[in-house]
């Protein structure tokens, strides 16, 4: 019996959610100008991050390197707003047919619409941009080498452009081992490799609730395809840019934010030295809309002064 389960690198990561009770309504009408700086904003978060439940050691101090050039992060980034909305008929029509389903097969349910062939087989949708697909086999002989990356990231190009994709901003961001199989004498192989993409908007990655995956098979059949893209509808506002230094500083006071450690030896108390900060987006799963941030990455010693590790921060930059 061969049990299916996914590998990758393990991180240790940890965010808490801090419970504010604010909403996006209360700092943008849409009636309003489409550019309104927010001033009075020293209280409140608009971006709820996931809590992941993962143990984090104690962060005792948080340098800042003096090669991170903080002039490059004054200038205001927009929010914009998205759209969750269902494909329209022909819309729906046209990504069916690229993944080999007739609309006549279509099943409209109160959540999402499906093609549904067996399991391993089908492709649902949630809303435009976002859908799963899979068309899983077993039969291929697992001693058989995978192609080479370039190979594996030429054929899923090629595949998201033949069915329309794709996405606006989506750009190839590596290849890696996806499905792993076991086999019953305990033995692990891989079964699907994943050649994974990044959004960009206005040249800005998204993190969050983003992401758009093709998965292959030895002999380069499709075999899934994972996209999560709200696509953009207007600008919404453009909020007056915080200090990175104090955004983050602030994060790991009051246990919110994403920090995310890549560790080789564990330890209970850590320093944090910041080596790169930039701008990125976050698409949030509860809104409609995609928020700037902040995104610090560097090293992490532990009390004896040695580097046991990276880690990567997220936090809201308005």
């Amino acid at each position: 019996m061969k049990e299916r389960h996914f590998v990758g690198i393990i991180l240790l990561v940890v965010c808490i959610i801090v419970a504010n009770g604010c909403s996006l309504s209360n700092y943008f009408n849409p009636n309003d100008s489409p550019v309104v700086e927010k001033n009075n904003q020293d209280s409140t978060y608009q971006i709820d991050f996931p809590m992941l439940g993962e143990h984090t050691p104690e962060i005792t101090s948080l340098t800042f390197s003096s090669g991170i050039d903080f002039s490059k992060l004054t200038q205001p980034i927009p929010v914009y707003e998205v759209s969750k909305k269902m494909y329209s008929e022909y819309g729906l029509k046209i990504l069916g047919e690229g993944f080999g389903f007739d609309i006549d097969g279509l099943q409209k349910n109160d959540y999402s619409y499906d093609w549904y062939v067996e399991p391993g087989h089908f492709l649902t949708i949630v809303s435009e941009g976002t859908f799963i697909y899979q068309n899983y086999t077993e039969d291929i002989d697992p001693a058989k080498p995978f192609p080479d990356d370039k190979t594996l990231r030429a054929t899923a190009e090629k595949f998201l452009t033949d069915i329309n994709l794709p996405l606006d901003g989506s750009v190839f961001n590596n290849v890696s081992d996806g499905l792993v199989l076991e086999s019953g004498s305990g033995e692990s192989f891989v079964e699907q490799r994943t050649v994974s993409f990044m959004r960009y908007i206005d040249g800005l990655p998204v993190y969050g609730n983003s992401r758009l995956t093709v998965s292959l098979d030895r002999e380069l059949n499709i075999a899934g395809v994972d996209s999560v893209h709200s696509p953009v509808i207007a600008q919404a506002y453009t909020p007056q840019v915080r200090d990175a230094k104090d955004m983050l500083a602030k994060a790991i006071e009051l246990g919110r934010g994403l920090q995310a450690f890549d560790l080789q030896k564990d330890s209970d108390k850590v320093s944090l030295v910041v080596t790169e900060i930039c701008h990125a987006y976050w698409e949030d799963i509860d809104t409609n809309y995609v928020f700037p941030v902040f995104h610090y990455s560097g090293e992490v010693y532990n009390v004896r002064g040695e580097c046991i590790g990276k880690f990567i921060g997220i936090e809201q930059s308005f």
